[in-house]
């Protein structure tokens, strides 16, 4: 790995770490303040989107503002993927991190790998290799080890928690599945932030964001800034701008960063306690999501399931291709969270 390599490992490394601090900032705006989760959705989504749009105007005209507009076919799945997959995963991560903590949140919702592989094999009626098998009855052991501590039946993570954080996965995994063909046709930049804006809408409509912090303190506002600016726009900006320069491969194991981040950063500023056991089990969840990310479930064109973070929203990245020499990774945006 050469200069420009490695430097751009380090950006995906740095935004991997900002979308953990993110998680522990969002988890003490919800756990001390008050803060709705989707108040901080919304806003979230809406600057984002704001943002993104703006990028859009300057990179390409005013032309491209309206292209996705344009295409019928494309609404119904445009529209599917910006409610049901993007807003699903950023509402289903912050409640499963209201209900529990950052550490734990991110670590379940690194089990969309598992159920891409899962769906994927279903879907083209394969049978999973003994390998994969044994990958995912890892990830199902390190999470049954992270929720319960070891301690049998009982639960050391709340059931609402556990649910949300599976949401998370379940929903992570669908906005990998339903991206490609979208940001394909019509670019990543103008997907993403018109999908931001609807969600962002879609959820002030269902409930009006007036939950938001009880005063705006300084730290206040610094906290919503790590989420919103440094977890979103900066993250994304530098995870976007290293991906050409880089394996998708390497990308997937620099964005297993993020849980860790998320894990250290909780028990430095919040004090949330992972013993041993859990930090066993979110090892064993990282190392199975990692194999399994860059895992393929062979067929016919050989389909391939890529990491969840760039087959969700940077597909054509240089990558593995399929047996017509197409690119089929694209990415953990959570982050698009």
């Amino acid at each position: 790995m050469g200069r420009w390599s490695w430097t751009h490992a380090v950006m995906v490394a740095t935004a991997a770490c900002l979308w953990g601090l993110s998680g522990t900032a969002a988890e003490w705006l919800m756990h001390a303040d008050g803060v709705s989760p989707f108040w901080l959705t919304t806003v979230r989504m809406g600057v984002t989107g704001l943002v993104l749009l703006g990028v859009l105007r300057v990179r390409s005209g005013p032309g491209a503002w309206w292209g996705i507009w344009r295409s019928p076919a494309a609404l119904p799945r445009f529209l599917f993927f910006s409610l049901a997959g993007l807003t699903g995963v950023q509402l289903t991560y912050l409640v499963a991190i209201a209900a529990s903590n950052a550490a734990t949140a991110t670590l379940l919702q690194y089990l969309a790998p598992v159920l891409l592989v899962g769906v994927a094999a279903f879907a083209a009626r394969i049978p999973i290799a003994p390998r994969q098998g044994a990958l995912m009855a890892a990830a199902a052991l390190g999470t049954w080890l992270l929720v319960s501590g070891g301690r049998g039946t009982s639960l050391v993570v709340s059931p609402a928690g556990l649910v949300w954080g599976l949401l998370a996965a379940g929903t992570l995994a669908l906005y990998t599945w339903t991206a490609p063909p979208l940001l394909r046709q019509h670019g990543t930049v103008a997907v993403m932030a018109w999908s931001m804006l609807v969600g962002a809408a879609a959820l002030a409509l269902i409930r009006p964001p007036t939950l938001g912090p009880t005063a705006w303190t300084w730290p206040v506002v610094g906290l919503v800034a790590t989420v919103v600016l440094g977890g979103t726009l900066l993250a994304f900006g530098l995870f976007l701008a290293s991906l050409s320069h880089i394996a998708p491969t390497t990308a997937a194991w620099l964005a297993a960063v993020e849980p860790v981040a998320a894990g250290v950063s909780a028990h430095l500023f919040l004090h949330v306690p992972l013993n041993a056991v859990q930090v066993a089990g979110g090892a064993m969840v990282l190392a199975a999501a990692g194999l399994l990310a860059g895992a393929s479930v062979r067929g016919h064109g050989e389909a391939r399931v890529g990491d969840p973070i760039m087959a969700a929203a940077y597909p054509g990245v240089p990558g593995e291709g399929d047996a017509h020499g197409n690119t089929t990774h694209g990415p953990p945006t959570e982050d698009a969270d």
